[in-house]
């Protein structure tokens, strides 16, 4: 229904009902008959209850007036954040004056909000715990004529907004010389006006983030302006608001950016997720979301290592019984993925598979006898692969060695590269196959996201290491060389 009918709806509703009270209480106070008098009094109840209780129920909802000129008889979203995703909570039409309110009869979830219109322009107010306020601008500068009543938090706000673009319009203006400046003298001047402006800008912030402490408002620059070491010192881990904000969302990926792209090693990553996760603990919701979001990434983030991540938090944030606020479906399903991934860790017994051999036939893992054997997976186009290959082709041929198996894996489905590839490379007789439709999920059984991958199995078939990539094979082939003995 447009807002404007419920509108008129409602005032008609509060009018009929305070002329039938004002009517009770004429009639309760002049006409002096007694035995009317409790059926009068029940009546007078009733109004009370039928024009109060409504009022009572709409005050603990929410009101968001607004009035922009240069927007009349247009579109205005009302929309809220949640990480790193955007949501609409209503839309309205303003009057023929640039009216409208946003309303219901709940209170909206605490966190930042945003007020669009469409392909034009928008700004963002927080919503806290008092949630009947209102917005007067004009779409000619719809920040810098901006009038909030009803709300410190957003006076505030947008004060601070106000002066962030005074600084950012000075800030441009300076650059504009400098772009058009070749003196030395004066680029270094120049130079020293942008340092003092980016100087005030972070004076500004803090000054209005510690004098409000303790507001939303304020957490919410911290979060913002979070810097250097202080990067995870400046959120407010127990402020559930913040979720309905990019922050949060923002430095959990800080922790994925830092370590993925640097290409450190999984354990780091672990030990900095685990961090966070301590901070998050400071708040139920917090905490389950930074936990779940970590989840989820490692289950579906194909890199080697990934899947220890997954174990790792499975076992120490969700099962068996840590995460109750989880439906029994998805536990089931976490632990279904937990118990795959974890298949392909050192120390697990490893999976069985079976491989189509060159000649036809098929030979699965386990139809091996050796007191080692290696499970090499690799694929041609790969210089890592040739290398790897040929180091262990020279371990397996060394005289020295025996009772070790080499059950190796092709990961492409193009037999002539597989054979070019053992014929010019005088690879020995070892089991040599393929699994072109991946029938025995190797690709999940041993967590094949990449090649060359290899598994080295004691003659119980454990895992006793795994390595990815041409160097930390080698180190382990030469590591085994320096031990002869045991093979």
């Amino acid at each position: 229904m447009n807002l404007r009918i419920r509108t008129k709806i409602k005032l008609t509703y509060t009018i009929i009902c305070s002329l039938l009270l004002i009517f009770s209480q004429i009639v309760n106070r002049y006409l002096n008959i007694k035995k009317y008098r409790t059926l009068i009094r029940f009546i007078s109840l009733f109004i009370l209850i039928i024009v109060f209780v409504p009022s009572l129920s709409y005050a603990t909802g929410y009101k968001i007036s607004v009035k922009i000129s240069g927007h009349e008889n247009d579109t205005l979203l009302l929309g809220y954040y949640f990480a790193d995703k955007q949501g609409i909570v209503a839309e309205e039409i303003t009057d023929a004056k640039g009216r409208l309110v946003f309303s219901g009869e709940e209170k909206l979830p605490e966190g930042l909000y945003f007020i669009v219109a469409k392909n034009k322009y928008s700004f963002d107010i927080l919503v806290t715990d008092d949630q009947v306020f209102g917005f007067k601008t004009d779409t000619n500068d719809v920040f810098m004529d901006m009038e909030v009543s009803g709300s410190k938090e957003n006076s505030l706000f947008f004060a601070y907004q106000k002066q962030a673009i005074t600084y950012q319009k000075k800030f441009k203006h300076i650059e504009a010389r400098l772009a058009n400046t070749s003196d030395k003298d004066s680029t270094e001047l120049i130079t020293k006006e942008l340092d003092e402006i980016i100087d005030l800008q972070k004076k500004t912030w803090k000054t209005f983030a510690n004098t409000n402490k303790g507001t939303f408002f304020s957490n919410l620059l911290y979060s913002m302006n979070g810097e250097g070491g202080l990067f995870f010192d400046n959120i407010d881990f127990s402020d559930e608001r913040l979720l309905r904000t990019p922050s949060i969302n923002r430095a959990v990926r800080v922790i994925l950016a830092r370590n993925l792209n640097a290409n450190k090693p999984y354990q780091s990553l672990i030990a900095e997720m685990d961090s966070i996760i301590v901070r998050g603990s400071a708040n139920d919701a917090v905490y389950q979301y930074i936990v779940m979001h970590y989840l989820s990434f490692a289950a579906t983030f194909e890199r080697i290592g990934m899947n220890n991540v997954f174990v790792h938090l499975a076992e120490k944030y969700i099962l068996p019984d840590k995460a109750t606020w989880l439906e029994d479906k998805v536990l089931k399903e976490i632990n279904e993925r937990y118990k795959l991934f974890k298949s392909s860790t050192v120390g697990q017994q490893a999976e069985d598979i079976e491989i189509e051999l060159f000649e036809g036939e098929f030979i699965s893992l386990y139809d091996l006898k050796a007191k080692y054997t290696f499970v090499f997976f690799w694929s041609t186009g790969c210089g890592h692969c040739k290398t790897v290959a040929l180091r262990l082709r020279d371990f397996y041929n060394d005289p020295e060695v025996s009772d070790v198996q080499v059950f190796a894996v092709y990961t492409k489905n193009d037999r002539k590269d597989w054979e070019k590839f053992y014929s010019e490379n005088e690879l020995p007789s070892w089991t040599n196959g393929y699994d072109p439709e991946n029938k025995s999920n190797y690709r999940m059984k041993y967590y094949v996201v990449s090649s060359p991958i290899m598994y080295l199995l004691d003659e119980n078939r454990k895992i006793v290491a795994v390595r990815a990539g041409d160097g930390p094979i080698i180190d382990l082939i030469d590591e085994l060389n320096k031990q002869k003995n045991r093979f």
